[in-house]
């Protein structure tokens, strides 16, 4: 029977001295966490000894951290700055890809070179994205987008000033087809660079509401302006302003970008 106790007595012991060491590990996580609802990591117990990363994520869990680094983003200049570019680009795309037949014929190329040139534009998305992989691994996809960006104010420029013969519209269709195959590259990526690599998900849907609309509209509004005019000059001109703000926009974000890596961290 004294046995029996003491065995009782010691495994109550035991008990206790483990819920003591839960609540000081819980009271050593909770001093490492700021009032904000965030916690440093280089002060977590539990981060490993020496970490060279100090980064500081939500500690709220569901939709309350997708919500809390959606209002993190909006208050960045670089968040905007890419709304603004993707928007431009998607307005672009979709208003010239609905177009292109009709367009391409009003300027001189016959149907069958029309077709073919459209073909192209699949392959070329490919290739562009195999080049990407294989020549610029390693390098960053703020300058891989500042590069690209620039083919598409030359694709239209081009389609205005180029006679109506099929080599000239096959290499205009290759460069818009890769230049678009890298933007799908970009446009998943500058997000985690630009921005945070936290609530992936939550931020590219607040980037994704303005293109989804500009998506939607822009054809349409091409419609109204070819015919307003009367001509798919007008939706050229148009098709070009919108590339020159996507240049201007992304150049933007990419410079306020590094810059703010040059003087904070990422949160």
């Amino acid at each position: 029977m004294a046995y029996a106790i003491d065995i009782c007595h010691k495994e109550a012991a035991d008990k206790g001295a483990a819920q003591q060491r839960v609540a000081d590990t819980s009271s050593q996580r909770a001093s490492s966490c700021t009032s904000a609802g965030t916690c440093d990591l280089s002060r977590n117990p539990f981060s490993g000894a020496g970490s060279a990363t100090m980064r500081t994520i939500a500690v709220r869990s569901g939709p309350m951290a997708g919500a809390w680094a959606v209002g993190w983003a909006l208050k960045s200049p670089i968040f905007w700055a890419l709304a603004v570019a993707l928007t431009a680009y998607w307005a672009v795309f979709s208003a010239f890809i609905f177009h292109a037949y009709p367009l391409l014929l009003e300027r001189g190329f016959d149907t069958q070179a029309v077709v073919f040139a459209m073909a192209i534009i699949g392959p070329a998305q490919v290739a562009g994205r195999i080049a990407i992989w294989v020549f610029a691994r390693g390098v960053q996809i703020r300058v891989i987008g500042s590069l690209v960006v620039l083919a598409f104010p030359l694709v239209f420029l081009g389609l205005m000033v180029t006679p109506p013969l099929f080599p000239a519209v096959a290499l205009i269709a290759a460069t818009y087809g890769a230049a678009n195959g890298i933007m799908t590259i970009v446009r998943g990526l500058v997000v985690p660079e630009m921005l945070t690599p936290d609530a992936y998900g939550a931020i590219n849907g607040a980037l994704a509401v303005p293109t989804i609309v500009a998506k939607a509209a822009a054809p349409f509004g091409a419609a109204l302006l070819w015919a307003a005019s009367g001509s798919y000059v007008s939706v050229l001109i148009a098709l070009l302003g919108g590339s020159l703000l996507l240049i201007i926009a992304f150049w933007v974000s990419a410079l306020l970008a590094a810059h703010r890596d040059r003087t904070v961290s990422i949160p």
